[in-house]
């Protein structure tokens, strides 16, 4: 989704500000990831994983998955944003698929929202919600559709978890509109 890859480059003064002047870890990439590169932790089945020692760069990847990392901390403290429409929950390998979205298939796209995991054996991204839209939630929100409530939520989620939450989001315009 073009518009995730807008919020990314927004957001840029503010990150690279915050990363060289208070925290060297602060970092928010725009990936395009493709199912082969969301990989499951083979001992809880659960955590998802998408960097490996040898593609940890938005260039390694080039799949067409929209997916946001935004991290604050050295180990932990780490979320990602992953945009999944109804083709791109088709591609997935049935075990990611229930990892990530369960037994339910939409038409219309899901926002999953991962937060980093870490366990003495293991570490991941564990599924902390999944946005979808019902007719009621995203006419309450004066959102223009229920893409844009997805959206919209899902902007929520990436300032919250940057700690960027005064960055205006009224689920009508677009902060780089205003």
């Amino acid at each position: 989704m073009e518009d995730l890859k807008k919020v990314v480059n927004f957001l840029q003064p503010v990150v690279k500000s915050i990363n060289k002047h208070h925290n060297q870890f602060y970092e928010c990439d725009y990936f395009t990831v493709g199912p082969e590169d969301l990989l499951l932790d083979e001992e809880s089945l659960s955590l998802v994983e998408f960097m490996t020692a040898d593609k940890n760069l938005p260039e390694h990847f080039n799949g067409e998955i929209p997916l946001i990392y935004m991290r604050w901390g050295e180990e932990t403290g780490a979320s990602i944003l992953l945009w999944l429409t109804s083709e791109y929950q088709k591609l997935l390998d049935p075990v990611a698929h229930m990892a990530l979205i369960g037994a339910y298939e939409s038409e219309e796209p899901i926002a999953i929202q991962l937060t980093h995991e870490y366990y003495q054996t293991t570490a991941g991204f564990g599924v902390f919600d999944r946005i979808q839209a019902g007719d009621w939630m995203y006419k309450h929100h004066d959102a223009k559709s229920r893409e844009d409530y997805i959206f919209c939520k899902s902007l929520d989620f990436i300032l919250e978890e940057l700690g960027l939450n005064y960055i205006k989001n009224d689920y009508v315009h677009k902060p780089w509109e205003v």
